[in-house]
C-alpha cells in the first residue's frame, strides 16, 4: 500500500469541489454556547487538519456569532504543505486566536488537559499509530471534553463509486480504518463515552463524466494508494463507463461514520 504524500497533493486538494461546502458544526456551536459564561474561552483543535476547510468555516462562522468570546483555535496536520494552503484561508496573518503547528497526532505540541473540543475529520486512517494517537486525544482533552469523529465506512459503502471502480482500495480501507466497535472500545479505554453516532448518507449525484474527472485528479487517499497498475484499470473502466453512459447521473454511494465522545470528569 502506497502512504499519501500530501506534500504532493496539497496544491490540488481544493480541485475537488466537493470538498469545499463545509457548513457550521452544529455540536460544536452547541458546545461554544454551552460555555459562553466560562471564565476562560474554550480551545478547538482541528486534528490532521489538512488545508483548513473545516477549520476556517467554523472559526468564519463561530467568531462572527459572538467575537467577544475569544475560542482559541488550534490547526494541526503532519503536512507543512497542506498547512501552508490553511494559512492562506485567515489571510496575510493569522489572527491571535488561531495558532497552527506541524506535527503527528501521534505526538502533539500540546500541554496536557489544554483543550476543550477536538474535530477528527477524515483522518484516523492516516496515523501510523492509533493507540498511540487514541492516548494522544485523552492527554490533551480537559475533562468533559467532545471529540467529533467522521470518516468513510468502507463496510457499509460497498457501492460507492471509488469502490466500484476501484475494487482493491475497499480492501485497503478495511485495514486501515478501524470498525466502530474497535474505536469505541479505544476510546472506552481512555474514558471517553460516545453519547451520540450515526451513519450518514450524503446523497450526493454525480454525472458519469464528473465522476472520471474527480478520479483524474487523484487527490482522494483511497486513489493514492493504488499502485499505478491498480489505478490505471479503474481509469479504463470508469472511461468506458461514460463512453456507454455519457450523461448519466450516478449516486456517490458512500456512507459515513459520525460520532461524538465525551471525556469523562476525572479520565
Amino acid at each position: 500500500m502506497r502512504k499519501t504524500n500530501y506534500a504532493e497533493i496539497a496544491s490540488k486538494y481544493e480541485s475537488n469541489k466537493t470538498r469545499l461546502n463545509v457548513p457550521p458544526e452544529k455540536v460544536l456551536g452547541e458546545f461554544l454556547q454551552s460555555k459562553a459564561g466560562s471564565s476562560e474561552p474554550c480551545t478547538v483543535l482541528d486534528l490532521a487538519c489538512g488545508t483548513g476547510l473545516w477549520l476556517s468555516a467554523q472559526y468564519e462562522a463561530y467568531t462572527s456569532q459572538d467575537p467577544a468570546f475569544q475560542t482559541q483555535w488550534l490547526g494541526v496536520d503532519a503536512s507543512q504543505e497542506m498547512l501552508g494552503v490553511c494559512r492562506g484561508k485567515f489571510g496575510d496573518h493569522l489572527p491571535d486566536n488561531v495558532r497552527l503547528a506541524c506535527a503527528p497526532a501521534e505526538d502533539l505540541p500540546l500541554p496536557d488537559q489544554s483543550v476543550d473540543f477536538v474535530a477528527l475529520n477524515f483522518a484516523f486512517h492516516h496515523f501510523s499509530d492509533k493507540d498511540k494517537a487514541l492516548n494522544e486525544l485523552a492527554r490533551v482533552m480537559r475533562p468533559a471534553g467532545l471529540l467529533k469523529y467522521l470518516n468513510v465506512a468502507p463496510n457499509h459503502s460497498p457501492d460507492w463509486w471509488i469502490y466500484r471502480f476501484f475494487p482493491q482500495a475497499i480492501e485497503l480501507d478495511r485495514a486501515r480504518l478501524w470498525e466502530i466497535e474497535r474505536i469505541e472500545k479505544g476510546l472506552s479505554d481512555r474514558g471517553y463515552q460516545i453519547t451520540r453516532q450515526k451513519l450518514i448518507d450524503p446523497d450526493r449525484h454525480f454525472t458519469a463524466e464528473e465522476m472520471l474527472a474527480e478520479a483524474g485528479l487523484r487527490e482522494t487517499s483511497q486513489l493514492v494508494i493504488l499502485d499505478d497498475e491498480q489505478y490505471d484499470r479503474g481509469i479504463v473502466k470508469l472511461e468506458q463507463f461514460v463512453r456507454e453512459n455519457p450523461g448519466a447521473q450516478v449516486k456517490m454511494g458512500l456512507n459515513l461514520q459520525y460520532f461524538v465522545a465525551e471525556l469523562a470528569e476525572g479520565a
